[in-house]
């Protein structure tokens, strides 16, 4: 005879006659952002992460545990900050690819000069840990040019918004 199951209107399984006795399992899908392939774009704002359920994915150097990713390409040279709380660990791989090696900067930045158009990869570690991950890139850099374009010197530059406030003439 064929193989059949049965289910009441809850789910749950039950055997009749000939019938295969089902059991209900539970799925968890990790984070979006699990795998550093599927990083999620950083930018202006603190970010809010949660490792929970996510796996390894890449280098152990800066912290132990399961790690979620993040990256920023900016269009313009400017000044990159990177800091994490919550219980997590940080790696920063600057102009990294998917598969950085062992190296990263560990934990926070403060105003580190990048050039445009650099790909940045920031690896966030910790076995199921939640905070907020600051992760931005902007100012004037060495007394260069501002998010806008127009050169100025760090004392012009706002550089919250990365607008010089005196532009030369």
């Amino acid at each position: 005879p064929p193989l059949a199951a049965y289910f009441d209107p809850n789910g749950a399984a039950y055997a009749g006659p000939g019938a295969v006795t089902f059991m209900p399992i539970e799925i968890t899908i990790g984070p979006e952002n699990d795998a550093c392939a599927d990083a999620l774009e950083g930018g202006d704002d603190a970010i809010a992460y949660d490792t929970t359920c996510s796996s390894i994915d890449g280098p152990q150097d800066c912290g132990t545990g399961a790690d979620i990713w993040y990256t920023l390409t900016p269009a313009n040279d400017c000044d990159l900050n990177v800091s994490v709380t919550g219980g997590a660990s940080v790696a920063t791989y600057v102009g990294g690819t998917c598969t950085p090696a062992p190296g990263g900067i560990c934990g926070t930045i403060v105003d580190q000069p990048i050039t445009g158009g650099t790909t940045i990869l920031v690896q966030v570690i910790g076995d199921d840990v939640a905070g907020t991950l600051e992760f931005t890139c902007g100012g004037c850099v060495n007394d260069g040019e501002c998010d806008d374009q127009n050169e100025c010197t760090n004392d012009s530059c706002n550089v919250a918004t990365g607008v010089c406030s005196n532009i030369p003439n």
